[in-house]
C-alpha cells in the first residue's frame, strides 16, 4: 500500500454569492478557510484519489472538467507506471452552507445565477493541485479501520426514528507509525450557521478536522454519508459556538473509535477471515463505477432551458435526462459507495446491508449533486413536500441503488 494526502486552499478570493438557505446572500468575509482535500490511495497498479471540497455542491459536469485537467497535466505520476484515470478520481463535496454558490440557485433572485466564473476557474486550479500533490508523493503506508455511533449529535427532522447515527473512520499511516490522513463519514447537513451568517466557513467539520489533526497529525478529510430528507445537526442556536460543539462532540467520537477494540488493521486483522477470501484479494483496492442517465420527472422545480443547458444551473440534459454516475470501492476490509446527491437515510442504510466488509462508508455528494434522492413510496408524502421539489424524480432512487447493488455484486466476484 502507499498513499499521501495533501490540502489546497479553495477559499473565493472575493466576495461571492453563498448557497443554500436563500438567495442573495452575499459573503462578507471569511471565518475559516475552504479547503480542497485530496488522499491518494494506491495497491499494485490500482491507484484512487478520494476528494473532499468545503463546497456545497458540484456537477458532474464540473467534476469531469477537474478530472480531465488532472489526468491531463499529471500523466503517469511519479513512482508508477501507468497513467491516472479520470474515472479513479471521486470528488465530493461536505455540502456546507455557508460557501460559495456551485450551482446557480442562489444568486440575486431567482432568473440569475450565483455562479462566479471566475471562482470556478480558480476552484479547478487548486482542486487540481491537490490531487496532483498528494498523488506525485506517494510513500509506503497502512491503513486501518474504525466505526463508532453518535447518537444524539444530529437528527432527522422529518423522522426522528430514520438515521444512521453510524461514524466510518479509515487511519493511514506510514511506515514510522505516522498520520498521513484521517478519513471521517457521517451523515449530517453543514448548517449550523444559518443564513443571518454572512462569513465564508466549513461550519462543523472545521472544529472536527481542526480537533482530529491536532491530536493525530496528518491531514483529516470529512465525507458526508446519506445525510438527506432531513439529516441536520441538533443545535439550540446557530453559532459558531453550537458549530464548534458539534464538531468537537464528533472529533471525540473519532478519536475514542481509533482508540477502541472496533479499530481494526486492515492487514493484520484479515489473517482472521481468509475463509472469506485470499490475503492478496482482501488487502487489494477496488474501484468500479458505471455512468448511468437519469429521466427527468420534476414538474415543479421548472427551469427554463435555453440552447440544451439550463438558464440558471449550467447543465447539459441528454435527450431529456440528467447523466451522472456511481461507483463501488473496496479498500481493505472497506467497502464504499458514492452517491450523486443527498440521499434519504433509508437509502443509506440499505446500501450499507448489501455490503460485505465489516467497515461501510457512503459518500454522499459524490462526484454529483443532484439534489434529493429519496425512496419511491416517499413522493407520496406530504412532510417530503420541500425534499420532493428539489429531487430529479422518484425513478432516481430505484436506478441508483439497483446499479450500486450489481457494482458491488460484480466487484465482490473480483476479489
Amino acid at each position: 500500500m502507499q498513499a499521501e494526502a495533501s490540502k489546497k486552499i479553495i477559499t473565493p478570493e472575493e466576495n461571492v454569492y453563498l448557497a443554500g438557505l436563500k438567495s442573495n446572500r452575499m459573503s462578507s468575509g471569511v471565518h475559516d478557510n475552504l479547503y480542497a482535500y485530496s488522499l491518494a490511495l494506491k495497491h499494485n497498479q490500482e491507484l484512487v484519489v478520494l476528494v473532499a471540497l468545503d463546497l456545497l455542491g458540484l456537477f458532474w459536469d464540473d467534476v469531469e472538467k477537474i478530472r480531465q485537467k488532472v489526468v491531463k497535466e499529471v500523466g503517469v505520476p511519479s513512482g508508477t507506471t501507468s497513467p491516472l484515470k479520470p474515472e479513479k478520481i471521486i470528488i465530493a463535496c461536505t455540502h456546507q452552507h455557508s460557501g460559495p454558490d456551485t450551482i446557480g440557485l442562489w444568486g440575486p433572485n431567482d432568473d440569475l445565477s450565483g455562479v462566479s466564473k471566475k471562482y470556478m476557474a480558480y476552484l479547478r486550479e487548486q482542486v487540481a493541485e491537490s490531487i496532483k500533490s498528494a498523488v506525485n508523493s506517494l510513500k509506503e503506508a497502512k491503513i486501518s479501520f474504525s466505526t463508532t455511533s453518535a447518537p444524539g449529535i444530529s437528527v432527522n427532522i422529518r423522522d426522528e426514528k430514520i438515521i444512521d447515527n453510524e461514524i466510518g473512520v479509515m487511519k493511514v499511516e506510514d511506515v514510522k507509525g505516522e498520520t498521513i490522513a484521517v478519513m471521517i463519514n457521517y451523515a449530517s447537513h453543514p448548517e449550523v450557521l444559518w443564513s443571518e451568517n454572512t462569513l465564508l466557513t466549513s461550519d462543523f467539520p472545521y472544529y472536527l478536522r481542526q480537533k482530529v489533526e491536532q491530536k493525530l497529525g496528518g491531514i483529516a478529510l470529512y465525507f458526508n454519508s446519506a445525510q438527506g430528507c432531513m439529516i441536520t445537526p441538533k443545535v439550540e442556536d446557530h453559532t459558531f459556538k453550537e458549530a464548534e460543539r458539534i464538531g468537537l462532540s464528533l472529533a471525540e467520537k473519532v478519536l475514542e473509535s481509533l482508540n477502541s477494540t472496533n479499530s481494526s488493521n486492515s492487514t493484520n486483522s484479515m489473517n482472521s477471515m481468509n475463509s472469506m477470501n485470499s490475503m492478496n484479494s482482501m488487502n487489494s483496492i477496488l474501484l468500479k463505477r458505471e455512468v448511468i442517465e437519469l429521466p427527468w420527472e420534476n414538474p415543479i422545480f421548472e427551469v427554463p432551458l435555453i440552447e440544451g443547458e439550463f438558464k440558471v444551473i449550467e447543465r447539459e440534459l441528454y435527450s431529456g435526462k440528467v447523466r451522472t454516475e456511481v461507483s463501488a470501492l473496496t479498500i481493505g476490509d472497506a467497502q464504499m459507495v458514492t452517491i450523486p446527491g443527498e440521499a434519504s437515510p433509508t437509502i443509506g442504510l440499505r446500501l450499507k446491508s448489501k455490503m460485505k466488509r465489516p467497515y461501510k462508508f457512503v459518500l454522499g455528494l459524490g462526484n454529483d449533486e443532484i439534489g434529493y434522492i429519496l425512496p419511491r413510496d416517499d413522493f407520496t408524502k406530504e412532510v417530503y413536500k420541500y425534499e420532493i421539489s428539489r429531487s430529479v424524480g422518484p425513478k432516481t432512487a430505484p436506478i441508483i441503488e439497483e446499479k450500486l447493488t450489481q457494482l458491488m455484486g460484480h466487484q465482490w466476484g473480483q476479489l
